[in-house]
């Protein structure tokens, strides 16, 4: 069964990968072909093909040939590889937009405009590029006020979808850690994807290290994401509690006197990865007893059907994993696919939240999105604070 669930993922990823390479390069081609027209009657544009070329190909040296050079290299080649892939994005839109004016007939014809309409086309590129750079590494705070009628006044915090890696440094990550001590979060939550697949990489630069200068009284909770499955699970649960972080694996724990439950769901991938099946929502929701009075939290890291959540005695849902698309047009696109691509609703009963995630995948850039910190305010019927003492969890069901 083993062997035949690892062929099947293997299949998995060698189509996914396949489809990738297939519409990845088909758009490069097409930008190459519209870059070698528009340049015909200059010779540098070989100089111009050979970078896109080059260019194109780094990701896939730094990410699946990555241990035939050295680590840092390794990590630039991937870089580079997903820089031009941000690009990549605006160059074939404006690609579209030209071949659409050479249809009108009102491309540019002349050597000096043709030279003019590259630089352009460059300029422009770059300059959204360096806009979303900027944007990306500006991490808002989110705050929502979680109003309920249960004795329970806390402030929680959401951070997602890390993917701490060749693109995620220590040094950015410090620094969202720095955000999240000014807030002083009663307790902090973390919903999946906090490691990226390159997972030596993370662990020899010690990545995600400064998250132990926090200390939430009620503690650090976490759970699997798809990305946790790929780069190995056992290796990044056993690296995210070396942080500090206490996984919830399709479990929960209670602080009784808060009054808090939070529970903790197995990402939907690891059936792909693994022999064992997840727990249902209904086994998760009738592990513990005497739960009518918590105030309780679900964290999953992607929801397929946020249907599932609704009136099921969960007061507030947490998610991750739409990045909200991350950059345009894909934010459009996650619009389409989830029911909740980013943002609060209030379905029935439970509150639900998708975060665009605190962290980036792939390219380094937010086009109409934001990258987040999200903190909840709940709003009981008794306003007091309890007790600023390290609290031990009463309950946890493993």
């Amino acid at each position: 069964m083993n062997a035949f669930r690892t062929e099947l993922n293997i299949y998995n990823m060698r189509s996914f990968l396949l489809n990738f390479l297939a519409l990845y390069y088909g758009a490069t081609i097409f930008i190459v072909l519209h870059m070698m027209v528009l340049l015909k009657p200059f010779k540098f544009k070989y100089i111009v093909l050979i970078l896109y070329i080059l260019f194109s190909i780094a990701v896939f040296l730094g990410r699946f040939w990555g241990n035939h050079f050295p680590l840092n290299i390794s990590a630039w080649l991937a870089r580079i590889g997903y820089i031009w892939m941000g690009l990549l994005v605006y160059m074939l839109i404006w690609s579209l937009i030209c071949l659409f004016l050479n249809q009108i007939n009102i491309a540019p014809t002349s050597e000096r405009h043709r030279l003019y309409f590259f630089i352009l086309e460059i300029g422009l590129c770059l300059t959204i590029l360096i806009f979303g750079y900027i944007n990306a590494h500006n991490v808002k705070i989110v705050r929502h006020k979680i109003e309920t009628e249960k004795d329970i006044n806390l402030v929680i915090a959401q951070i997602s979808d890390n993917h701490l890696g060749f693109m995620n440094s220590e040094y950015r990550f410090s620094r969202i850690v720095d955000r999240l001590i000014s807030i002083s979060p009663d307790i902090l939550l973390i919903t999946g994807d906090f490691l990226e697949n390159e997972h030596n990489y993370a662990v020899i630069k010690e990545i995600g290290s400064s998250l132990r200068r926090l200390n939430p009284r009620l503690g650090i909770f976490g759970i699997t994401g798809n990305h946790e499955y790929i780069s190995g699970i056992e290796n990044s649960i056993k690296y995210m509690e070396n942080l500090g972080i206490q996984m919830l694996l399709d479990s929960s724990v209670i602080f009784q006197e808060v009054p808090l439950r939070i529970i903790g769901r197995e990402d939907s991938s690891r059936s792909r990865w693994t022999t064992d099946a997840n727990k249902t929502l209904e086994e998760l929701l009738l592990s513990d007893d005497n739960t009518d009075n918590l105030f309780t939290i679900l964290m999953t890291h992607q929801v397929k059907n946020h249907k599932e959540y609704e009136n099921k005695s969960i007061d507030l849902v947490i998610s991750g994993h739409t990045h909200f698309g991350q950059y345009f047009p894909f934010n459009i696109v996650t619009k389409r696919i989830f029911d909740i691509a980013y943002g609060l609703e209030k379905w029935g009963d439970t509150n639900m939240y998708v975060t665009s995630g605190t962290g980036l995948w792939g390219p380094p850039i937010r086009i109409g999105t934001r990258s987040e910190i999200v903190v909840f305010e709940t709003v009981g019927n008794a306003f007091m604070r309890v007790s600023t003492e390290p609290h031990i969890p009463t309950a946890c069901v493993r």
